[in-house]
């Protein structure tokens, strides 16, 4: 905990505050890039404990070390199967619930969007949540530079609302898979991109 800043760089962390202190909790978008299993612990550090939705590990043993490793500074995580109750309750608490967009889901729970210019599936709760809520939506990546790693808030993502609420769910994740490309071509190399992303 005493060494954390010599080791990370904090970036735009007056955009979390700034979004925190609306009071609406703050939906966080980021992806497999970097070191993301630290981004949590990370926020803990900072004072900003995150929520995240996760799929629970086949082997309990590696599960009960992630969990362990997630959870240790004040972050919470709610199991893929039963998460948007728990995701709202956070919400009304004022906390930062975390999701990571840059895999592929079925269509009953997505839309397709453009992710480097090719149609992806891309779930659209956190579109969804942020018209409904309209919480405030960062994006937050943790990244390795140099001998460290660099944290990095990105100013809030202004919310689209043109009176269709399909058009907008659409519209909206549209511009957050526009924020995934832009942090992915800056770190190609540190994208974890295995999984299958154009189904």
């Amino acid at each position: 905990e005493k060494d954390f800043f010599k080791f990370f760089k904090i970036v735009g962390l007056e955009d979390v505050r700034s979004a925190y202190a609306r009071g609406k909790g703050v939906l966080v978008l980021t992806a497999h890039i970097g070191n993301w299993e630290l981004l949590m612990l990370a926020a803990g550090l900072l004072g900003l404990p995150m929520s995240a939705i996760y799929r629970p590990f086949d082997f309990k043993p590696l599960d009960r070390f992630f969990t362990d490793l997630r959870t240790r500074y004040g972050a919470k995580l709610y199991p893929k199967s039963r998460a948007m109750r728990k995701i709202l309750r956070s919400m009304k608490e004022r906390e930062l619930v975390g999701f990571l967009l840059d895999q592929n889901t079925n269509i009953q729970s997505g839309v397709f969007v453009d992710f480097f210019d090719k149609p992806a599936c891309t779930h659209k709760g956190m579109a969804v949540l942020a018209l409904g809520m309209e919480a405030p939506v960062i994006s937050a990546f943790l990244v390795r530079e140099g001998s460290g790693f660099r944290v990095e808030f990105g100013p809030e993502i202004p919310l689209i609302r043109t009176g269709d609420k399909d058009k907008d769910i659409i519209e909206n994740t549209r511009q957050y898979n526009r924020v995934l490309e832009s942090i992915i071509v800056r770190y190609p190399e540190q994208w974890f991109w295995v999984h299958r992303r154009w189904k």
